[in-house]
């Protein structure tokens, strides 16, 4: 559907800006604010727009894990 397209999109876009947010492996109190923005802007929850930084993180933690 039009609805769970759209939710997808924002949530592909979300992910995007934070893992450039995320990119030097420090979350500042900006980078919070910034999240947090994001999060209103694309119309997330609070624990949809978490476990989506979660995941970003544990992601970015097992790549450089990798030899």
């Amino acid at each position: 559907s039009a609805f769970a397209t759209r939710v997808r999109t924002q949530e592909i876009e979300f992910t995007t800006e934070v893992e450039e947010v995320l990119k030097d492996g420090h979350l500042s109190a900006k980078e919070r604010r910034t999240i947090e923005h994001l999060r209103q802007e694309f119309s997330l929850t609070e624990d949809h727009a978490r476990a989506i930084v979660r995941q970003i993180i544990e992601e970015k933690s097992l790549r450089e894990r990798q030899p």
